[in-house]
């Protein structure tokens, strides 16, 4: 009788931890923009209820890099999440870290992502959000692996004006 009373328990917990997930992406999300002329934007953001979080949007093109610089402040669980674009199932995700730190994200794609920062109790967070352009776009459209010099200057030389033009 008791097994089946812990059984029942834990059940009881796991269906209402996955009820708390999917309210969590009930919310509406919020869209991070950056600045005119800038690659990056930096989201601050409180969560006051236990076992929450906040979604955010991301637009992004195939071929580029997402860098996420994440650091939560006062929760002991801090977690964030990034799925592709029109998912959000578990099995979807393509980043599921348990702490703050930097990561990297190709980005597979186009489209908007979704990033979710959560934390197991109150907590203050950070989210830093660089794209980067990848070097296929320069490589192919300007001709920047298509250059024959022999010194650094030349080279050098070579990869601003394409850099210029891509």
């Amino acid at each position: 009788m008791k097994t089946q009373t812990c059984t029942l328990v834990i059940a009881l917990i796991g269906i209402a931890t996955l009820l708390s997930v999917n309210v969590t992406f009930a919310q509406k999300e919020k869209r991070i923009r950056f600045a005119k002329g800038s690659n990056s934007g930096i989201v601050k953001g409180v969560i006051s209820k236990p076992n929450s979080g906040e979604t955010y949007l991301i637009g992004a093109k195939a071929g580029q890099k997402m860098l996420l610089e994440f650091d939560a402040i006062g929760s002991a669980m801090p977690v964030i999440m990034v799925y592709p674009p029109g998912k959000t199932s578990e099995d979807s995700k393509i980043l599921d870290e348990g702490s703050g730190g930097e990561y990297e994200v190709d980005v597979k794609t186009a489209g908007d992502y979704s990033l979710f920062i959560g934390c197991g109790r109150k907590c203050t967070y950070t989210l830093k959000v660089t794209i980067e352009a990848s070097f296929k776009r320069g490589k192919g459209e300007a001709g920047m692996d298509e250059y024959q010099v022999r010194t650094w200057e030349g080279w050098h030389h070579h990869m601003a004006l394409t850099l210029i033009a891509v």
